[in-house]
């Protein structure tokens, strides 16, 4: 999968929403590794995204801070130039998400939110979106997303996250191009047998 996204051209292909069901399951940890492994390729840029404009658990993670982000920028209170952090890693910017406000979920799903997407994607046509949402049980920003990218990454933590859960996660993201779980919290043993436990789950209309 990982390979497809990397040598994918289209520009949707290249945008890539990780998840969990629940909050706790290693998404952003997930997320920003996945930026960093991508960030350290050669003539591979990344732009890791945080979607969570309630907690900014990626930027949390990262120890930093930021007043403004792309909620800013597809309302028309900031520039997108103003709001990318550059980092230490040449290839690697970040896109806070901005200020906590009403009506998310209605932004993210609006033109602006594409026209968004676009120019980040026409600016530099090598550019991997990875965007750090939130978790698909607490609200309907997942399923929001899923729908502009390419790739959708559900987290699955081993021996915590309830086969409930995943189905239920799997019936939200079922508008989504392409879903893939990643087993996290789990030893590497345990690899293949996640495997065939995987593909016990499809999407499913009831």
């Amino acid at each position: 999968m990982f390979a497809n996204i990397r040598r994918s051209n289209g520009v949707k292909n290249r945008i890539v929403v990780v998840t969990s069901a629940r909050p706790g399951e290693g998404k952003t940890y997930t997320a920003t590794n996945l930026a960093l492994a991508f960030a350290y390729e050669q003539d591979t840029r990344v732009l890791l995204v945080d979607g969570d404009a309630y907690r900014h658990s990626m930027l949390d993670y990262l120890g930093l801070s930021a007043e403004k982000g792309w909620l800013d920028v597809i309302t028309d209170a900031a520039l997108l130039s103003a709001v990318v952090l550059r980092t230490n890693l040449p290839n690697l910017e970040l896109l806070p998400a901005g200020k906590e406000r009403s009506g998310i979920p209605e932004l993210m799903s609006s033109g602006r939110m594409t026209a968004l997407l676009e120019q980040l994607q026409g600016e530099d046509r090598s550019r991997i979106i990875i965007i750090d949402s939130v978790p698909c049980l607490t609200s309907t920003e997942p399923a929001i997303l899923s729908e502009l990218a390419g790739q959708t990454l559900l987290i699955v933590a081993a021996d915590d996250t309830p086969r409930d859960d995943i189905e239920a996660s799997l019936r939200v993201l079922k508008a989504s191009a392409s879903v893939n779980l990643v087993l996290n919290k789990t030893h590497p043993l345990l690899t293949e047998q996640f495997k065939g436990y995987g593909y016990n789950y499809a999407l499913r209309d009831n």
